[in-house]
């Protein structure tokens, strides 16, 4: 709130225990939002699994549709 009071922009934020994860957890929550990866295993394989590939940094929309052509939708596949 005071980021946005001060400079009129908005901020996501994750939080993660890598700074890979807490970057794929900015993007779930934007604009504006927080969102905290899980700790626990289960949760957090469940959190990944559901993620679609492009969530993956380094994978862009040529590799996106190379992997979806081979029926690969979601980082679980």
């Amino acid at each position: 709130r005071e980021v946005f009071e001060e400079t009129k922009l908005t901020i996501s934020i994750g939080i993660a225990h890598t700074r890979q994860l807490a970057k794929i957890a900015s993007d779930i929550n934007k604009p504006n939002g927080i969102f905290s990866v899980p700790r626990n295993r289960e949760e957090l394989n469940n959190f990944l699994y559901s993620l679609k590939i492009r969530k993956i940094p380094g994978i862009g929309g040529v590799t996106e549709r190379k992997l979806q052509s081979l029926g690969i939708e979601t980082i679980q596949d």
